[in-house]
This record gives C-alpha cells, structure tokens and sequence, in this order.
C-alpha cells in the first residue's frame, strides 16, 4: 500500500512537470506565432493576404505546435495513471 502512495507521489511530480512544459510550449507558440505574424517582410516575401500568411505561420511553427500536442498527450497519460492508481488506493484501502 505505501508502494502505491509513493507512485501517486511520483505520478503527481511527473504530472506537475509536465503541465509546467505544456505552458511554457504554449507561451513560446504564441510568441513565435506572433512573431512571425507581425514580420513586416511577409510582401517581400509574397504573402499578401490573410490566407497565405497563415498558411506561412503554420508551416513556421509546425515543430512547436508538435511538440505542444505531444506535452498535451503527456499530460493527459499522467492524468488517467493518477486515476488508475487512486482507484487502486480505494480498492485496497477496504
């Protein structure tokens, strides 16, 4: 039983962790997001409508965008691990 608290404890780090990361890939897709959307070279560039120049921006940050969705994937397998394992504590706390 006290084999289970522990994991709880471990899961319950991992999953602070990660959600920490999670905000961080957020903030840093905004910012380049924004970045990228205020480049005054998008003429220079021939993006010159809306369209074209999110299609820019989406491509430019495809690899964080990826890697926020991955930290979310993360997340959401902490969650249901921590799930699991309280409902393990209530099975054999009885």
């Amino acid at each position: 039983m006290e084999n289970l608290f522990d994991t709880k404890q471990n899961i319950i780090d991992q999953l602070k962790d990660a959600e920490d990361r999670l905000t961080n890939a957020k903030a840093e897709l905004k910012q380049r997001e924004n970045e990228l959307w205020l480049n005054t070279q998008f003429k220079e560039l021939g993006y010159t409508n809306d369209d074209t120049r999110r299609a820019y921006v989406n491509h430019e940050t495809t690899e964080l965008r990826v890697n926020e969705e991955m930290i979310r994937n993360e997340v959401t397998m902490l969650k249901r691990e921590l799930n699991l394992c309280d409902d393990k504590i209530k099975l054999f706390s009885f």
